[in-house]
């Protein structure tokens, strides 16, 4: 299912209408019929086909506001879930840690949208909109966890998540080829996300995925070929040449090996201190794209010394993300709890 729409989207495959539409119907018919013998095959179509839901929407041509197949899969979970054939004799709600916290950081949002309305009625309708779109994944995070009760289930959706991240990692290699020579900023692959830093946060989410497996089963053979799709997500992030993506792919390679193994954290730190003193080990395309950073060298003294010339030293770019970080401060210092309204930034 993931290479079908994979190769949709990447082929730029223009399907007609009226044979997305039937394709959407006999699937459907379909998917309802197998999901209420076996629920747990909707959560995992539902798991393939999310990150090409933007390229793929499946909105009906428009026909009404919220009616996709996103929507439509989630209520269909929904509905099952309520009826109780996921929990198989346990509780519908599952209790954790983190339920309250969530749902405290939710409610936070709700208000911010409330706190908006003073900007008139034109504000309420669209910022209800994103307000949606911003708590669909919060949404999608009590679904599974109250219907993915099982290890095998977690083991199958853990897979599919893992092929398809993979698959998304090959679509980027191949359009990052099929670009050839060309300017940098043209060359920063989008992607499903269509925009390059969107598309590296994605695969860091996910890249660390195959990565904890293959620390976990280090012993095992088999588990080396996990590394297989962690290369290929990690030269998906390469090309979108997103300096953000890099320091968080970072970030989050200490942090696992960290908890993995402190010798191999050790290890890792021995590494980075080399990689400083020698740059030239780092791939060539992550060196040109930091060094883009600074339109002029400033050392690290200067830096600390007179940050105020160090942020005319920086590129537009990033002097850009200072200037609205500046502003975020700003914000929160004035109203720090329920903020100025949901989507006025």
């Amino acid at each position: 299912m993931a290479l079908t729409f994979g190769y949709i989207v990447i082929k730029s495959v223009v399907v007609p209408s009226w044979i997305i539409l039937a394709a959407i119907m006999v699937g459907g018919i379909v998917l309802l019929y197998m999901g209420m013998r076996q629920p747990h095959i909707v959560t995992y179509t539902l798991v393939a086909y999310l990150p090409f839901s933007k390229e793929l929407a499946g909105d009906f041509g428009g026909a009404a506001l919220g009616l996709n197949l996103t929507n439509l899969l989630m209520i269909f979970i929904f509905v099952v879930w309520m009826t109780g054939k996921y929990s198989e004799d346990e509780p519908l709600w599952l209790s954790t840690s983190l339920n309250l916290p969530i749902i405290l950081f939710t409610l936070l949002g709700c208000i911010s949208v409330i706190r908006g309305t003073y900007y008139g009625t034109g504000y309420i309708w669209p910022a209800i909109i994103q307000f949606k779109r911003w708590i669909t994944p919060v949404l999608m995070y009590f679904l599974v966890l109250n219907t993915v009760k099982d290890r095998t289930k977690v083991k199958n959706i853990a897979i599919i998540m893992m092929i398809v991240c993979t698959v998304v990692g090959l679509m980027a290699i191949y359009d990052y080829i099929n670009i050839g020579e060309t300017s940098l900023e043209k060359s920063r692959i989008g992607g499903i996300s269509d925009q390059p830093n969107m598309l590296a946060a994605f695969f860091n989410y996910y890249i660390f995925l195959p990565f904890g497996f293959f620390l976990l089963h280090m012993n095992r053979a088999q588990y080396w070929l996990l590394l297989v799709p962690f290369l290929i997500q990690f030269r998906g992030i390469m090309v979108t040449f997103s300096r953000g993506g890099y320091i968080a792919f970072a970030f989050g390679l200490y942090a696992i090996i960290f908890m993995r193994s402190k010798i191999l954290f050790f290890i890792l730190l021995v590494l980075t201190y080399l990689t400083i003193l020698n740059p030239v080990l780092i791939p060539a395309g992550i060196r040109y794209r930091l060094s883009q950073t600074f339109v002029k060298a400033v050392s690290y003294t200067e830096m600390v010394s007179d940050p105020i010339n160090a942020e005319r030293s920086v590129d537009g770019s990033t002097s850009s993300r200072i200037e609205v970080w500046k502003g975020a401060i700003r914000m929160i210092k004035e109203k720090p709890f329920f903020g100025f309204g949901y989507g006025l930034f």
